[in-house]
């Protein structure tokens, strides 16, 4: 999610907190309906007009870092030397599809 302003997250997905107000950027769980069931989801959202502090590269890949993260925690996978390359290739598709979504949609940072 990409918002020009500070907004409230809560009025999106019903299942986050109350009131949590999007600043800068944040990774949040949430749960998602699709196709008639639910299941749980991440959801990575920046504020791109933020009064001080500018989405860079370096602030997606952070993101990305963590939803990588929390995705494969969330599945029992810890990262090791052992389980790199499988944390290297969620942030290499993630990364993508986060400059995807902002190439599709003419988001520039």
């Amino acid at each position: 999610m990409f918002a020009d302003k500070s907004v409230k997250i809560s009025e999106h997905y019903d299942d986050l907190n109350e009131g949590f107000v999007l600043d800068y950027a944040h990774l949040f769980k949430v749960n998602v309906k699709h196709k008639k069931r639910s299941t749980q989801g991440f959801l990575v959202a920046f504020n791109l007009n933020h009064s001080y502090r500018k989405i860079t590269p370096g602030t997606i890949s952070h993101e990305v870092f963590h939803a990588t993260c929390a995705v494969l925690h969330d599945r029992g996978l810890l990262l090791t030397p052992d389980s790199e390359e499988a944390f290297s290739y969620l942030i290499d598709w993630m990364t993508d599809k986060v400059y995807d979504f902002m190439k599709h949609n003419n988001i520039k940072i």
